[in-house]
């Protein structure tokens, strides 16, 4: 059973940290539904870049054509040494296809930080919040979906 909530955003759907990477045997009925978003809290370690939380992401954008944001706790990363998972750490993946034509699905994917709890999370490069794009569904990507006639 998928929820569904429509918004002047996009159709979104809530799917629970791991249901991001195990969406094979229901894709077919977000895409039915026309999903345009998909929201995706996590409680696991910090977001690392092509992990597994970015290759989820990728796939649903090539899949489904939605928007996938992925917001994870602070609370892991805290207590991991920075000597034991080096790098850059994430709290926050946005991707998204790249134009509003879609006429591939191939994406862009922002990385994001969180400070503290009650902060936003924010692209490192610049201090700026990511870049969400509403969604629309087109009869041309839902080949079930047929045009109302006038």
């Amino acid at each position: 059973r998928v929820g569904l909530l429509d918004m002047s955003l996009g159709r979104l759907a809530v799917l629970i940290c791991e249901d991001l990477s195990r969406s094979l045997g229901w894709e077919r009925e977000l895409l039915s539904c026309g999903v345009s978003h998909l929201l995706v809290p996590i409680f696991s370690k910090p977001i690392l870049r092509y992990r597994w939380e970015q290759q989820a992401a990728e796939r649903q954008i090539a899949a489904l054509g939605s928007w996938v944001t992925v917001s994870n706790s602070l609370v892991v990363g805290t207590v991991i040494p920075d000597d034991e998972l080096p790098g850059p750490r994430y709290t926050a993946l946005v991707a998204g296809p790249k134009g509003m034509e879609r006429v591939t699905y191939s994406g862009e994917v922002q990385f994001a930080e969180a400070k503290t709890g009650d902060a936003p999370a924010v692209l490192d490069d610049t201090d700026a919040l990511p870049i969400v794009r509403p969604g629309a569904a087109y009869d041309l990507w839902h080949d079930h979906w047929t045009a109302e006639e006038e």
